[in-house]
């Protein structure tokens, strides 16, 4: 049972499909692994009492090769919603409240196979990055409980698979501190339905795994367009998981400023090792980012001089090329809230609202104004 608790994700959905063990005996043991550890490491706000039912429903209608988490145990964030299981966001406030609905990355574990065996402790709202703000106690770090595990996120790392979500480094951080990989897609790359959200124009669910690969498995899952939120992005779901032999063609982003003085020895090296063994198969790394000098920032013609080299799909490179265009985006949304939002004056026959030039008297059109120009509050933000 040891080994089958140190397996990876992938290793686990083998075993599965191959009937080599039962959905039943892997939530088991997963189940008894939470048991033992959470007196020290307190990882769970709730654990589902549902979950072995779950999985012998599994196991009564045997493996589905069109599920790809079938069987697995997965525990979910505590800000993610899930329908009849305790929802706290790690605050009293919302100490009692079970939601009547799945988050969207919730429904898409289940219709995978996925089992939910609880939901992770938190800072409060996802407001701290050490999961030692939490009205529910703090976690350890599960390498070391005299440390802690990072946060808002820190006590996803205790299953094959869970959920976090991450504003400015609530899965990455943790995955650090802990030993495990996190991703945080894309922005509009996972819906944010049924998220209680910290920060709702950056928010965005990922998962925190053992393994690369299970990190692909997981997005692979939870991606996907949903029209309950406006900033879902409808581009088809990549195939992350994808497997090759080598990584010819691929350029992969080095900010050098990751690599400054100061860097702890053990992580350079560590660093280092992964691009030695990338270029040993086939990788080619470049430089993301140069300094640039004062002078050379802008030339006779106010262009910008500094040219970012193109590189593949990776977090990195998602900063470095996206950047421009999201920016464009956001002042483009922006724009057209600040022109199409009117704001009713009950005391006047016309209609007063504020744009970039200021107030101006306009008609006022109850039915142009409900059909064309009123802004609806939807998943954090105004769905124009």
């Amino acid at each position: 049972m040891t080994d089958l608790l140190q397996a990876s994700l992938s290793e686990v959905r083998g075993k599965l499909a191959r009937r080599e063990v039962s959905a039943e005996a892997v939530v088991k043991a997963s189940l008894e692994r939470i048991a033992a550890s959470e007196p020290t490491i307190h990882a769970l706000i709730t654990v589902h009492g549902q979950a072995l039912e779950g999985a012998r429903a599994l196991d009564a209608q045997g493996p589905d090769p069109s599920k790809p988490l079938w069987g697995v145990p997965v525990t979910v964030k505590d800000a993610i919603a899930t329908k009849g299981l305790r929802t706290t966001a790690g605050s009293k406030i919302l100490g009692d409240f079970t939601p009547f609905y799945d988050a969207f990355v919730v429904e898409k574990l289940k219709a995978a196979g996925a089992v939910i065996v609880g939901k992770n402790n938190m800072d409060e709202f996802a407001m701290g990055s050490s999961t030692e703000n939490s009205a529910f106690g703090p976690t350890r770090n599960p390498r070391d409980p005299e440390r802690i595990p990072g946060g808002s996120s820190g006590a996803a790392c205790q299953c094959y698979a869970s959920l976090g979500t991450d504003t400015g480094g609530s899965i990455r951080q943790p995955a650090a501190l802990c030993g495990c990989v996190g991703l945080k897609p894309t922005y509009g790359r996972v819906s944010r339905y049924g998220v209680i959200a910290y920060g709702s124009s950056l928010d965005q669910v990922g998962p925190l795994t053992r393994t690369v690969e299970d990190a692909a498995i997981m997005l692979s899952v939870i991606a996907g367009h949903d029209k309950r939120d406006s900033t879902s992005s409808p581009r088809p779901v990549d195939a992350y998981a994808l497997s090759r032999s080598d990584l010819k063609g691929v350029r992969l982003g080095v900010p050098r400023e990751f690599m400054a003085e100061g860097l702890d020895g053990p992580v350079a090296a560590a660093c280092r090792d992964a691009l030695d063994r990338a270029r040993d198969h086939a990788a080619d790394d470049i430089p993301l980012a140069r300094r640039i000098k004062h002078d050379d920032r802008h030339d006779g013609k106010h262009q910008h001089r500094h040219h970012r080299p193109p590189v593949h799909s990776a977090v990195a490179a998602f900063q470095v090329l996206d950047h421009d265009r999201n920016r464009l985006v956001f002042f483009q949304i922006q724009h057209q809230i600040r022109q199409q939002i009117i704001i009713p004056d009950p005391h006047r026959l016309q209609n007063r609202h504020r744009d970039r030039r200021g107030f101006q008297d306009r008609e006022y059109h109850p039915k142009k104004s409900l059909q064309r120009r009123t802004a609806v509050y939807h998943g954090g933000l105004l769905d124009l």
